[in-house]
């Protein structure tokens, strides 16, 4: 059974934009670091571990290997994150 969103393609009513997936990365970066990094809702600090964890976690689909230590501090920088990211959807997160 074809979805409405396939019967758009065949008809060239919508293209596929291969790209898309890294704008809209992209995009999301802008807005974290525009919405909570520049009002100092959430820390610079954190905002550049996140994008390092997913980097590295990309990094990982190609084999690179990562120590168990760095892996550890990932974690952890990613638990902080999820903390704080908790506590500004709460509305507790302003400074």
């Amino acid at each position: 059974m074809k979805t409405a969103f396939d019967i758009c393609l065949e008809n060239k009513k919508i293209l596929l934009f291969p790209q898309g997936k890294n704008l809209a990365g992209e995009e999301m970066r802008t807005a974290i670091e525009a919405l909570y990094v520049g009002t100092g809702k959430l820390e610079r600090e954190l905002y550049v571990y996140l994008y390092a964890a997913m980097e590295m976690r990309a990094n990982a689909d190609y084999r690179t290997l990562f120590s168990e230590e760095s892996a550890r501090l990932i974690v952890k920088r990613a638990e902080e994150f999820l903390k704080k990211g908790r506590e500004i959807l709460e509305g507790s997160g302003e400074n």
